[in-house]
């Protein structure tokens, strides 16, 4: 299961995300696993991704960990159901950044909406990473990699705000992110929750990545994900 715990900060996120650091890079165990922290830009908390055996598993990390930050005022735990990752086109853009999309959508529409993401045909200049249920704040979530927000925009209006089921859909850019968990084991998970749409089958070996065994560099930049780390 994967979970996303958001760190709400007093007045000081360097502070939040070098706690975060200092106690969870590297800290995984086999019912624990941090996978990495992000921040989104003009957002007043820092997330932090964790795959658990069992959401019990969690109150560890919230009590001992959180409770040691004092620039930490409240948490929010948010689940990840069914989550995916998709190939990367091997043809994309140079620079891209990164973007999460947060859909709100009728639940009679819940399995159609989600697999009309899934099996979307985006082109390499826009594409997905992952996309997961929520069914909270928001109900779908995808990680978006495109070389600029007004793209995105553009897109999201034309193409997901039309889905039908679609009431909402807001747009975040990611500031910055970074690995928590070792490239290994980011990369396992990966692999295990591919998904390959589809259309893409007859091509993918040609024209995207579906292998993520790549050296750190090319991940990082393929991703856009975790450029600090370069």
């Amino acid at each position: 299961m994967m979970l996303i715990v958001r760190l709400i900060w007093k007045e000081d996120p360097e502070e939040v995300w070098n706690c975060v650091r200092k106690n969870l890079k590297g800290q995984e165990t086999k019912k624990v696993k941090p996978l990495y922290i992000s921040k989104l830009q003009e957002k007043n908390y820092i997330s932090v991704v964790f795959d658990v055996e069992k959401i019990d598993y969690i109150v560890k990390f919230l009590v001992q960990q959180v409770g040691g930050c004092k620039e930490v005022i409240d948490t929010q735990t948010l689940t990840l159901m069914k989550p995916v990752f998709l190939p990367i086109p091997k043809e994309r853009p140079e620079k891209q950044c990164r973007f999460s999309i947060f859909l709100k959508v009728e639940p009679k529409y819940y399995h159609e909406v989600y697999n009309e993401l899934l099996d979307y045909k985006y082109k390499p200049d826009l594409f997905p990473t992952y996309i997961a249920y929520s069914l909270g704040e928001f109900d779908i979530v995808l990680s978006v990699l495109a070389d600029s927000i007004d793209k995105v925009k553009v897109f999201v209006k034309e193409v997901f705000c039309k889905i039908e089921g679609v009431n909402d859909c807001t747009i975040n850019t990611i500031e910055k992110s970074e690995h928590l968990a070792s490239m290994e084991t980011w990369r396992r998970l990966q692999r295990s929750l591919l998904h390959i749409p589809p259309w893409a089958t007859k091509e993918i070996k040609k024209h995207y990545l579906y292998d993520y065994d790549l050296s750190i560099e090319d991940y990082c930049k393929l991703t856009g994900a975790m450029i600090d780390e370069l």
